[in-house]
């Protein structure tokens, strides 16, 4: 229940089962209908004196952002491999209405909050962890996701007309924040006893962004990925 910026509220059933084919192989379903308040940093239009400045919106309409209600379906599943493996992989499907998503806006960005009459988010999951020897460990992740809003129901006076008419037509927009495959990957080795080597990694394929003239977050930015290394040694007191 929220009762600032609006009052509202729900009742959130959540039921989930897991099932244990063998004591190395485990699956499981859930589902859950989530109520997410929406963040009390939201400014709203009316506070900000910008008509007939430089500053003027494009577009004046002025909507509360309303909290963001889902119905989330996820399955999944866990694989012991003998000792020294194991596999999880797990998928999800988020129906929305009210949407909620965050951008930097404004010529001095100030983060703001902002809406979608409705939307979706699905995505896969898989991780590894290995035992390579008795003192080399490593684990991997690599995560496939996408998500799309349809309709604006708030924050108008953040965008322009042309995004507000992108996001408003028949197929919407991917959400800012979407990147389609994220992925990480550590091996930690221990040649002594007090000894720890850790190497990582971290990819992205890029978040959302548009061609000019373009329709809005059509395109990603380029993928990236970062290396870490690291020595840890401990000194016995």
């Amino acid at each position: 229940q929220i009762q600032a910026l609006t009052n509202d509220g729900q009742v959130s059933p959540r039921v989930g089962a897991t099932y244990a084919m063998t004591p190395n192989h485990v699956f499981h379903a859930f589902y859950g209908r989530l109520f997410t308040p929406p963040n009390l940093e939201a400014v709203p239009f009316l506070q900000l004196n910008t008509i007939g400045t430089t500053a003027q919106p494009e577009n004046l309409t002025n909507r509360t952002v309303e909290p963001e209600r889902a119905h989330y379906f996820e399955v999944g599943s866990a694989h012991a491999l003998g000792d020294s493996l194991s596999i999880e992989l797990t998928g999800y499907y988020k129906l929305n209405k009210n949407l909620s998503d965050a951008g930097q806006f404004g010529t001095a960005p100030l983060l703001n909050y902002f809406a979608f009459k409705r939307g979706w988010q699905r995505g896969i999951d898989l991780s590894v962890n290995a035992k390579l020897s008795d003192n080399l460990y490593g684990r991997g992740n690599v995560a496939w996701g996408q998500c799309r809003g349809q309709k604006l129901q708030s924050g108008y006076f953040l965008l322009e007309q042309n995004e507000i008419n992108d996001i408003n037509s028949k197929s919407g927009v991917y959400c800012d924040h979407m990147q389609l495959v994220t992925s990480s990957a550590v091996l930690t080795y221990r040649p002594f006893a007090h000894t720890t080597v850790t190497g990582q990694m971290l990819f992205g394929s890029g978040l959302r962004s548009s061609n000019p003239g373009g329709k809005t977050n059509a395109t990603h930015s380029p993928s990236y990925t970062t290396y870490n290394l690291s020595i840890e040694q401990l000194l016995p007191l």
